[in-house]
């Protein structure tokens, strides 16, 4: 895959391609950062993780997220590093007993978030120490 980058600057635009968001869910936060092609972070959103509202609210919360930090930066994300507590089944992308997220068990938390952002999700525990 041939990879581009490039930089486009007027005085309030700036547009980089091969951006990267990073995800980090845990139980009192959700915090979704928006990396430039040099792995430079270029803004962390957090939010409270309205873990009693359920998955499908966190993942819009996020998706939302995701959206604003493309836009404001003018940007075409490739892909989202996912981190999260666990246990997890990460073959088939799904939270496990999380004992600080009642209701959550089996949640397909990959797909979701894939299904919201249009975005290939990785798992990774890497992302925590990113954000």
């Amino acid at each position: 895959m041939l990879a581009i980058t490039a930089t486009y600057r007027t005085p309030e635009i700036y547009v980089f391609w091969n951006h990267t968001v990073g995800i980090d869910l845990g139980g009192t936060t959700v915090r979704t950062g928006l990396y430039n092609h040099k792995w430079e972070l270029l803004e962390c959103i957090t939010l409270p993780t309205r873990v009693l509202d359920g998955p499908q609210a966190v993942v819009e919360d996020v998706s939302s997220c995701v959206s604003h930090l493309a836009t404001k930066y003018g940007a075409r994300p490739t892909a989202i590093g996912l981190g999260s507590p666990g246990p997890l089944n990460i073959p088939e992308g799904r939270l496990m007993r999380l004992p600080n997220f009642p209701g959550w068990d089996g949640f397909p938390l990959r797909s979701a978030l894939e299904r919201a952002t249009g975005l290939k999700v990785l798992w990774s525990q890497m992302v925590m120490r990113l954000l």
